[in-house]
Order: C-alpha cells, then structure tokens, then sequence
C-alpha cells in the first residue's frame, strides 16, 4: 500500500529471532525503493536455533535461497534446550 502511494518505509525487525530476521530481510527486498532496514538487536549465535538465517556483513543482509523464508528449525537444539 506504501509503495503505492509512494511513501517509503523502513522495515523494522521487532522479533530478534533468525525467523523474524527472514521475514524483515525479505520484506526488505521486495520493496522498490526500500529505506534502510532497522535490524536492532538481531545477532547470530554460534549455536544457532534456526539453520540458515540471514548473515550479517558489513551491514549487509545475505538471504538463504532454500523455499520460503529460507530457514529451518535446528530440531537437535531445540529438543535439548527443552524443558521436562
């Protein structure tokens, strides 16, 4: 609706997660004119719960190319970091 009305937008990621990071990342690139995306806190742990979540480099965004948003559950991480 932005875009056709020719207001620009900055994404914002509001979700710290790998699958939040996707999301905002590939907003951000099907935009025409996109605004610099705010990816606050979002950081990438060696250990990471979401295989294949967007890389940050030099203040570059680098998506997956799997369908999607291009990620997965690391279901191994996950069953070990649950409770009970």
């Amino acid at each position: 609706i932005c875009e056709a009305a020719a207001i620009g937008i900055t994404p914002t990621v509001s979700a710290i997660t790998g699958i939040g990071a996707a999301a905002l990342f590939h907003l951000a690139a099907a935009l025409h004119d996109p605004y610099p995306v705010d990816s606050g806190e979002y950081q990438i742990t060696p250990e990471a719960l979401v295989i294949g979540a967007p890389e940050m480099k030099n203040g570059r965004a680098s998506l997956g190319s799997a369908p999607g948003l291009g990620v997965e559950i690391n279901d191994e991480l996950l069953r070990a970091m649950a409770i009970g």
